[in-house]
């Protein structure tokens, strides 16, 4: 059943990340910072929930995992701590404004195309 919902997530992600890779001082669409943060909290919330886990069993106040448990705490959800660490900056990223030399780029550019 999770893999009715994940995979359609991942091939979305998979694509605004190919959307956020573009060339600098290109427009950026202005939904592609919002859907970068989206799912940068998405991320974010699956991944702190592993968290108190972490926090109990460094205290030692929980007993020790699985294999299955232990591979999804230490390996699975890490990556989704990356993943929206990644995208935040990502998206933070490429919603500044370009700098001045990229849109003199830019213009010349557009000047070089009505030529």
């Amino acid at each position: 059943m999770i893999d009715i919902l994940a995979v359609p997530m991942c091939l979305a992600a998979a694509g605004l990340a190919l959307a956020m890779g573009r060339a600098p001082g290109r427009p950026v669409r202005r939904w592609l910072p919002f859907a970068a943060a989206a799912v940068s909290v998405l991320l974010l919330l699956h991944a702190l929930s592993a968290v108190p886990d972490w926090i109990l069993l460094a205290l030692k106040r929980r007993a020790a995992p699985g294999p299955l448990e232990a591979f999804d705490l230490f390996v699975y959800e890490p990556w989704f701590l990356v993943g929206g660490l990644l995208f935040g900056v990502a998206g933070l990223l490429r919603c500044r404004p370009p700098r001045p030399e990229a849109r003199a780029g830019s213009a010349t550019r557009a000047r070089e195309k009505s030529s």
